[in-house]
C-alpha cells in the first residue's frame, strides 16, 4: 500500500497548490530577479488576488506590502510588515481609515532612511513639474522671495475666497513631509496648490479618481485643506512611492542597469563574435565575460541573459547580421558568380559549400563571400545533380537574390556537376541560358597530372612508396624522432635548440592526389633528405618488416632518379597552380600561362638538368656519395627515356584539360595591353569576332545585341587610349615581382568605376564587363571554406545544427577584423537587431513543488534562485533543460529497442576539444 500512500499525499499536495494563500506576516528574503517579478505583478494586481506561478495571493494593504518589496535586513534593522486584514475594514469609518494609514505611515518613518535631500537636486526636481510662476520653499529660499507677483495679488483680491498666503510654503507643519524630507507644497500663480510628491509620482484619490494636487490645482485655501491632503491615501501613496525610489538598493542597480543596457550587450556581443572569429567554442562566452569583469569591466554583472536558447539566439543573429550586410551588396550588384563544392563533415553529414564572387560597389573592387553551407540529404536521399540544384535555387531564394542575375558557375568538374545531360550547370542553365559554366583550372592542372601519373606504371610506384613512407613515420613518435636525429647527425650539427631544429630538420610530406601541390613537396622532402631517410631504414632494418620493404623499394639509383626528375619537373606545375589559385581576373593570361609552363617543361627536356644532376649527385663529392649508389649506362638511359616520357605525357594531359575556349578567349577583349594601336590596320576590325560571341551569350534580343556591336565600336576607342595610362606597377612591377592588379582587372574596374560614378551611354558594356568580372575561374575558395567548417565542427560538436554552423562560418570568414570600423557596425547592427527580434523581459522564477505554508514570511523559502529571468529558459548555460518525462521516456525506449549506446551529451553546439582536459 505504499505506493497507494504516496499518490495520495501527492494529491493532498496539488490541491493545496490551488487554494489561495491569504498574505499575512510578509517579511521578503529574495533574489533581486524573483524580488522584482513579484513586486510587477503585484503592481499590476486590481482584484485583490494574485495569481503568480502555481499560487494564489490574497491581497490585503497593498500599499505597504509593496513597500516591504524593497526593504532588505541589510538596509534596515526594522522592516515595515503589512498587518492582517480581515472584512471588518469595509466597514470603517473615514475617520479610523485616516487613523489607520497614519499608523502605517509611522511605520514607514521609524526606519533610518528617510534623508533630507540637497537644495540644488531639488531644485532640478521642481522644473521637471512643469509648473510656472511657482512658488515653494526651495525656489523661494533660492531668490528670497516673500510676496507673490503684482498680477497674482491682484488676481487674490478679486477672490471671495481666502486667500493663500506665501508664508504657508515655509511652515514646518504644513508643507514639510518627515518621511521623505521634502518640503512638498507648491503654489503656482494663476492656477493654485499643488502637491509635489503627487505631481512626480501621478498619484490618483482612491475613491474618485481627481486628480486635485496632482495635475488638477487645489484652489480650496485653506490650511486645514492642506492638512487633509497630507492625511489623504494618496498622498500616502505618493510618499511610498517616494520610499520605494530613494530607499531600494535593487532599484539603484535597476537603474543602473537600464542605463548601462546598451553598453552591456554590446559587449556581450563582441565578446560572441570574438569567439565565432577564432572559433573558440561557444561554451567559453560566459568565461570570456567573467573575464571581462576581472580585469574591470564591473557592468557586466548586469548581463542576465545567459540560457542556452538566449546565447545561442544572439550567435545567430550576429551571423544574420553579416550575412544580410553582403546579401545587401549583391542585391546592388547586375551579375554574380557562384562557387560550389561538396564536403563530407565530422558528422559524416554532406554539405554543399557555397561561395559567390560579385562586383562590390560600395568597397569599390571584386569580392568573393562565403553564401551558405546545406545539408544536401535533409530533404533527399541522394546527392545528385536534382537535389544539388534545388538546394541552391532555394538557398537564392530565401537570400532574395534573382537567378537571372547568376551568369557563373564555376565547380570542381565532377559529373554531377558539369555533366551535360543532367549535371547541375545544365539544368541552372535551364533557368538562365546565360549562365557560364567553369571547370576550375587549379582542378583541371591537378587532373593533368593525375593523368600523368597513370599512364606511366613506375610513377604509380613512386607515388605509392612516398604514401607508405610518410605513413610510416607519421604512425610512429619513436621511429619520426630517429628520423629527425638522424637528419641532424648527417648535418653534423649538435643538439639544437627547438627553434633551431625546427628549421633545420623536416618531416616527409603527405603526398595525396586530393591536396595541390601535396606530391611536390613529398619529393621535395625525399629528394633533400634522402641519405639520413635511408639511414634510418636500415637502423629499423632488422626490427620492422615495413621499414625492410621500403628500404628495399627506395634504396635503388632507379628511385632516386626518378624522384630527382620529379624535383625539376613538379615545381613548374606547382607554380602555374599557384598562379591560378590567386583567383586574379585575366582571362586572356590562362592559355599563356600554360603556354608558358609547356615551354619551360621543354626546355627541361632540351638541356637535361635533371639527369645531370643525378649523375652528379652521385660522383664522389657529390650530395648523395653516401648512398653508395652506381649509376650504369642503363640507369641513365632510363633516366633520359623517362624525363622525355613524362614530360611529352605532361604536355598532352594539359592540352587536352585546357583547349582552346572561344568564350573564355573572347573575354580578353577586355585587356588594354592587348588592343592594336590606331594606326595599325588591325584596330578597325579588333574585337568584333569576340564581341558577337559575347552578344550571342550575355543577350536575347538582336536589338540588344546590335547594340553592344555598336557600343563595342566606340569603346575600343577608350581601351586605346587606357593602353597609355596603365598604371607603372601594372606595367612593369618592381623587382620583376606579379602584378598585384592584371591589366584586364585594371580595366575592368575603371569601367565599373565609371559606370557607378558618372552618366555611362555604354550600358551594355558595362553589363559585361560586369558579367566578367563577376565570373570565377578557380574553386579554391570552396576549399577553404571547407577546412573553416572542419575548423568549426569539431568531433565534440558534431551535433552543431546548421543555422549555427552557417552563423559560425558568416562570422569567421566574411566577419570584419575585431576592432575595426566595420566591426563596430556590425556589433550595433546586431545588438539592434536581438533587441527588435522580441520584447526581452523579464520572467517569472521558477518555484518548486512544496506545500503551501498560510505564513507569508515563507513565500521565500518557495522561490528558486534563478541565474536568469530575462529570456526564456531552453536550457541554462550549464546544460539544464526544463524536464519531459514523456519524451524522456520515448527517447529511452527508443534507445532499448535500437540498442544504442548511452548517450553521455559530449557533442553540441558548446563543446570544445578542450573540454577533455
Amino acid at each position: 500500500m505504499n505506493w497507494l500512500s504516496t499518490v495520495l499525499v501527492g494529491l493532498v499536495l496539488a490541491l493545496l497548490a490551488l487554494i489561495p494563500v491569504e498574505c499575512t506576516e510578509l517579511t521578503f528574503e529574495l533574489e533581486d530577479n524573483a524580488r522584482q517579478c513579484f513586486y510587477e505583478e503585484l503592481k499590476k494586481d486590481t482584484k485583490g488576488t494574485l495569481e503568480f506561478q502555481n499560487y494564489n495571493f490574497v491581497i490585503e494593504n497593498k500599499e505597504v506590502l509593496l513597500t516591504n518589496l524593497w526593504y532588505t535586513p541589510a538596509d534596515n534593522s526594522t522592516v515595515p510588515s503589512v498587518q492582517e486584514a480581515t472584512g471588518e475594514a469595509e466597514t470603517k469609518s473615514s475617520n479610523e481609515a485616516v487613523s489607520d494609514t497614519s499608523q502605517r505611515v509611522e511605520k514607514t518613518r521609524g526606519t533610518n532612511v528617510s534623508k533630507a535631500i540637497a537644495d540644488d537636486i531639488m531644485l532640478l526636481e521642481m522644473e521637471r513639474c512643469g509648473l510656472a510662476n511657482l512658488h515653494n520653499y526651495y525656489e523661494c529660499k533660492q531668490k528670497s522671495c516673500k510676496d507673490f507677483s503684482k498680477e497674482e495679488e491682484a488676481r487674490q483680491k478679486k477672490l471671495k475666497k481666502r486667500r493663500f498666503h506665501h508664508s504657508w510654503v515655509e511652515e514646518r507643519e504644513l508643507a514639510y513631509d518627515n518621511t521623505t524630507g521634502i518640503w512638498w507644497l507648491l503654489f503656482s500663480e494663476n492656477q493654485g496648490m499643488f502637491c509635489f510628491l503627487c505631481c512626480k509620482h501621478k498619484t490618483l484619490n482612491t475613491q474618485n479618481n481627481a486628480a486635485v494636487f496632482s495635475t488638477t490645482p487645489s484652489t480650496r485655501y485653506r490650511k486645514e485643506a492642506i492638512r487633509e491632503h497630507s492625511l489623504t491615501k494618496m498622498h500616502e501613496a505618493a510618499v511610498e512611492a517616494e520610499m520605494n525610489h530613494r530607499v531600494s538598493m535593487f532599484h539603484q542597480q535597476y537603474e543602473e542597469k537600464k542605463a548601462v543596457r546598451n553598453d552591456v550587450l554590446y559587449n556581450a556581443f563582441a565578446a560572441l563574435y570574438w569567439l565565432a572569429k577564432e572559433a573558440v567554442a561557444n561554451v567559453k562566452f560566459f568565461s570570456l565575460l567573467n573575464l571581462f569583469r576581472a580585469v574591470g569591466l564591473d557592468k557586466m554583472q548586469h548581463f542576465n541573459h545567459k540560457s542556452a536558447a538566449a546565447v545561442r539566439e544572439m550567435f545567430l543573429t550576429s551571423g544574420n547580421v553579416v550575412k544580410n550586410m553582403i546579401i545587401e551588396e549583391i542585391k546592388k550588384a547586375g551579375s554574380y558568380g557562384l562557387l560550389i563544392d561538396e564536403v563530407t563533415d565530422i558528422a559524416v553529414t554532406e554539405q554543399l559549400i557555397t561561395f559567390v564572387q560579385f562586383w562590390n560597389s560600395t568597397s569599390g573592387g571584386t569580392e568573393i563571400k562565403f553564401l551558405s553551407a546545406n545539408d544536401l540529404l535533409v530533404e533527399s536521399d541522394s546527392a545528385n545533380a536534382e537535389t544539388i540544384t534545388s538546394t541552391l535555387v532555394k538557398e537564392l531564394n530565401q537570400c532574395n537574390l534573382s537567378v537571372e542575375k547568376l551568369n557563373g558557375l564555376c565547380t570542381d568538374g565532377a559529373s554531377v556537376m558539369t555533366g551535360k545531360t543532367s549535371g547541375v550547370a545544365t539544368r541552372l542553365k535551364e533557368l538562365n541560358k546565360h549562365l557560364v559554366s567553369i571547370h576550375c583550372i587549379c582542378h583541371k592542372l591537378s587532373l593533368a597530372c593525375c593523368d600523368t601519373n597513370d599512364e606511366i606504371a613506375y610513377m604509380q610506384e613512386v607515388e605509392r612508396w612516398l604514401f607508405q613512407a610518410w605513413k610510416f613515420f607519421e604512425n610512429s613518435p619513436k621511429r619520426l624522432a630517429a628520423y629527425l636525429k638522424t637528419q641532424l647527425s648527417v648535418k653534423k650539427l649538435q643538439e639544437p635548440s627547438k627553434e633551431a631544429k625546427d628549421k633545420c630538420v623536416r618531416r616527409l610530406a603527405k603526398a595525396t592526389r586530393t591536396r595541390w601541390l601535396s606530391l611536390g613537396k613529398a619529393v621535395e622532402g625525399v629528394h633533400k633528405d634522402y641519405i639520413p631517410l635511408m639511414l634510418t631504414l636500415r637502423q629499423l632494418d632488422q626490427k620492422d618488416a615495413q621499414a625492410s620493404g621500403l628500404l628495399g623499394k627506395m634504396y635503388k639509383v632507379k628511385f632516386i632518379g626518378v624522384v630527382t626528375v620529379m624535383h625539376h619537373v613538379l615545381p613548374v606545375l606547382n607554380k602555374l597552380s599557384c598562379t591560378f589559385q590567386e583567383g586574379k581576373i585575366s582571362f586572356s593570361h590562362i592559355k599563356p600561362a600554360i603556354q608558358k609552363c609547356i615551354d619551360d617543361l621543354d626546355k627541361i627536356v632540351q638541356t637535361g638538368v635533371p639527369v645531370t644532376e643525378f649523375l652528379r649527385d652521385l660522383s664522389p663529392g657529390g650530395r648523395l656519395e653516401q648512398a653508395d649508389l652506381i649509376a650504369s649506362d642503363g640507369d641513365e638511359l632510363f633516366l633520359s627515356n623517362f624525363l622525355v616520357k613524362y614530360v611529352n605525357s605532361l604536355k598532352k594531359s594539359l592540352n587536352s584539360r585546357f583547349p582552346t575556349l572561344p568564350l573564355l578567349s573572347a573575354f580578353s577583349i577586355f585587356d588594354p595591353a592587348l588592343v592594336p594601336e590606331r594606326g595599325q590596320p588591325g584596330f578597325r576590325d579588333y574585337g568584333s569576332v569576340s564581341v558577337k560571341l559575347l552578344a550571342e551569350q550575355f543577350f536575347d534580343e538582336d536589338s540588344d545585341k546590335r547594340q553592344l556591336m555598336d557600343e563595342w565600336q566606340v569603346f575600343k576607342y577608350d581601351l586605346a587610349k587606357w593602353k597609355n595610362e596603365l598604371p607603372e606597377e601594372v606595367r612593369k612591377p618592381p623587382g620583376g615581382s606579379k602584378p598585384t592588379v592584371t591589366s584586364t582587372d585594371w580595366c575592368l574596374q575603371k569601367l565599373m568605376f565609371m559606370k557607378d560614378l558618372v552618366p555611362f551611354n555604354l550600358p551594355l558594356v558595362a553589363k559585361v564587363a560586369e558579367a566578367v568580372i563577376s565570373l570565377p575561374v578557380s574553386n579554391g575558395w570552396p576549399e577553404r571554406g571547407a577546412s573553416s567548417l572542419k575548423l568549426m565542427k569539431t568531433r565534440l560538436r558534431s551535433r552543431m545544427k546548421n543555422d549555427m554552423l552557417n552563423a559560425l562560418l558568416h562570422i569567421l570568414i566574411n566577419g570584419p577584423k575585431v576592432g575595426s570600423k566595420e566591426f563596430e557596425e556590425v556589433i550595433d547592427a546586431s545588438v539592434r537587431a536581438w533587441l527588435a527580434a522580441k520584447p526581452r523581459r523579464k520572467c517569472p522564477p521558477k518555484f518548486v513543488s512544496t506545500p503551501v505554508v498560510a505564513s507569508a514570511g515563507d513565500i521565500s523559502e518557495n522561490f528558486v534562485t534563478v541565474q536568469d529571468a530575462g529570456v526564456q529558459t531552453e536550457g541554462d548555460a550549464e546544460g539544464v533543460t526544463p524536464s519531459h518525462p514523456s519524451i524522456a521516456e520515448e527517447v529511452d525506449a527508443t534507445s532499448k529497442a535500437l540498442e544504442l549506446p548511452a548517450d553521455d551529451g559530449d557533442d553540441s553546439d558548446y563543446g570544445s576539444d578542450f573540454d577533455d582536459f
